[in-house]
């Protein structure tokens, strides 16, 4: 049995970039994680960690927990979590979406990446969710979860039960076992956790906020290198395709063939 723990970013209306992202393990590696995680929370005296206030502290915001706190305290505990994740056998997953360039994708498009089916025929045999906003993002985190998952056994997944996306989670989850890929069938369970009982989900939404702020920066600058903490946050993962960020040319690559194939059926004669 594996255990995946997912945050998501970005999934109000009007975000530019759209992430959800998390870790996957076994349930003895994650006991062992939280056992090191709360060690570190601890000897900092705190009850939680959220990288949103955390940053906003660093960046000099005033932030009760992190009262008095100067930079090399902040790198100290930074530090010392990202040991904890790289210490123990947990990978990273996830996907980022530009939104706009999402938007920009024909409706087959959109309904091809998020899991639509075609007979020999080039006929429609399962619709996909083209014009759900945040199921790419969370049908390619689920997917690549399962991608190492050993037949037979299943994944379970936890979201934080504080978010907004928790509702949007569970109706996409029930929507994705019903897709025909067969490894959709190693699906277990969903359930929805309080971040401050689940350590790994404060791990998650540290990935999860990483990979938004770093989709940010590409989308206003153009390029853009990862943090220290995102290289370290995902420097475990088992492929080189475990967190994607699809922007323009990702898309154009994810689209190659289903568009050669579509303007192949065009030209056929009728």
């Amino acid at each position: 049995m594996l255990h995946a723990y997912f945050d998501d970013s970005g999934t109000h209306d009007s975000s530019a970039i759209c992430v959800v992202a998390g870790y996957f393990g076994s349930d003895k590696h994650w006991k062992r994680f939280d056992a090191g995680w709360r060690t570190v929370l601890d000897s900092y005296e705190l009850e939680e960690f959220h990288a949103n206030r955390f940053w906003s502290c660093v960046s000099g915001s005033k932030v009760p927990e992190f009262k008095g706190w100067d930079d090399a305290k902040c790198g100290a505990l930074i530090r010392a979590l990202l040991k904890v994740i790289g210490s123990h056998r947990i990978y990273p997953v996830g996907c980022a979406v530009d939104m706009h360039e999402w938007s920009l994708l024909t409706k087959d498009e959109r309904a091809f990446l998020t899991g639509a089916a075609y007979d020999n025929d080039g006929n429609l045999m399962t619709p996909g969710a083209p014009n759900k906003t945040f199921f790419l993002p969370f049908l390619t985190a689920i997917a690549s979860a399962l991608d190492h998952c050993n037949p037979g056994l299943l994944v379970d997944f936890t979201f934080d039960e504080s978010k907004r996306f928790a509702a949007y989670a569970l109706n996409y989850f029930d929507e994705i076992k019903r897709l025909r890929d067969h490894n959709y069938k190693k699906m277990g369970k969903i359930q929805f956790c309080d971040s401050r009982k689940a350590t790994p989900l404060q791990a998650a939404d540290l990935l999860a906020y990483e990979l938004y702020q770093f989709g940010i920066r590409r989308l206003e600058t153009g390029k853009g290198s990862p943090t220290l903490t995102l290289v370290h946050a995902t420097k475990k993962a088992k492929d080189a395709g475990a967190v994607p960020i699809f922007e323009k040319k990702a898309f154009e690559s994810a689209l190659r063939r289903f568009r050669e194939a579509r303007i192949t059926k065009l030209d056929q004669p009728r």
